[in-house]
C-alpha cells in the first residue's frame, strides 16, 4: 500500500503544534537511497520508542517543502512528544547540557510559531490590485482571492515566495464562506514573471475554465499584452 508521507509544513499547517524529529546521520553515507529509514541507529530508536513511549504517535518525515529539490523520504521520523514523553527522551538520549549522547542521531525541535509567523506576512485579499506582481490567486464564488508581492523591475523573473496551502488556509479563516468550496472544482493559479513577461498559469482539475473567466483574470491583474495564460495541470 502507498505510504504518506507528510512535510513539516503539512504538519504545521494541519496540527499548528511544535514538531520534534529525529535525523540518522547513518542515513547520509547509505549508498542506496532506497534504504533510507533502515540504519542500525533508526532501527534501535524506533524499537527503543515502541517499547518506552508506545502511546506516542511516529511517524516518517518528507525533507522540507523550501528544502530547494525534489527528493523522496531521506530518513527523518517526526515523534509527536508531549511533555512527559519528551522528558523520558531526553533522560535517556541526550546529557545535561541537552546534547545527543548517541553521535548517530540528534533530536531537532522546528517551533509552530516561527513559521506561523512567516506565513502571516502572506495576508491574502479580494481587493483588486493596483499593479502587476507576482501572485498566487483562486477563483472563488467572492472573486479572486489573492496575495501579490510587488514587483521589482530591475529583475527578469519574479515568483510568489509563499506557500500556496498556508495562504489558502489563511483565506479559509478570513471568509469562513469559503469551506464550502471544493478546491477541484476552482481554477487557482500564479502570476509569475519570467526573461520579462508576464504569464499565469492555471489549474482546474474538473472540466474548463470560460474564456470570460480568463478575460476578467487578465483585467483583475492588470496583465499587460503578450502575457499568457495557460493550463498547466
Amino acid at each position: 500500500m502507498p505510504e504518506l508521507i507528510r512535510t513539516p509544513e503539512q504538519i504545521f499547517r494541519e496540527e499548528e503544534k511544535d514538531i520534534y524529529f529525529i535525523r540518522f546521520f547513518e542515513e547520509a553515507r547509505l549508498e542506496n537511497p532506497k534504504a533510507a529509514g533502515r540504519s542500525r541507529a533508526s532501527k534501535e530508536m524506533l524499537a527503543w520508542l515502541r517499547t518506552a513511549l508506545p502511546h506516542v504517535r511516529v511517524e516518517k518525515m518528507a525533507p522540507s517543502e523550501n528544502s530547494g529539490w525534489i527528493s523522496g523520504y531521506l530518513g527523518d521520523i517526526r515523534v509527536d512528544f508531549s511533555e512527559a514523553s519528551l522528558a523520558i527522551f531526553c533522560q535517556r538520549w541526550e546529557n545535561s547540557q541537552g546534547e545527543s549522547n548517541d553521535s548517530r542521531l540528534r533530536c531537532f525541535l522546528m517551533p509552530y510559531d516561527t513559521w506561523a509567523q512567516e506565513q502571516a506576512k502572506f495576508v491574502p485579499t479580494i481587493e483588486r490590485p493596483t499593479s502587476i506582481g507576482a501572485t498566487l490567486w483562486w477563483d472563488t464564488p467572492i472573486g479572486f482571492v489573492y496575495h501579490q508581492v510587488d514587483d521589482d523591475p530591475t529583475t527578469s523573473s519574479a515568483i510568489h515566495p509563499g506557500n500556496r496551502g498556508a495562504i489558502w488556509k489563511h483565506a479559509l479563516r478570513l471568509w469562513p464562506e469559503l469551506a464550502a468550496v471544493k478546491i477541484v472544482d476552482i481554477a487557482e493559479g500564479e502570476i509569475l514573471k519570467r526573461e520579462g513577461i508576464w504569464d499565469s498559469t492555471y489549474f482546474l482539475t474538473r472540466g474548463d475554465w470560460p474564456l470570460s473567466r480568463v478575460e476578467a483574470l487578465r483585467t483583475w491583474f492588470h496583465m499587460p499584452d503578450g502575457g499568457r495564460v495557460f493550463n498547466d495541470f
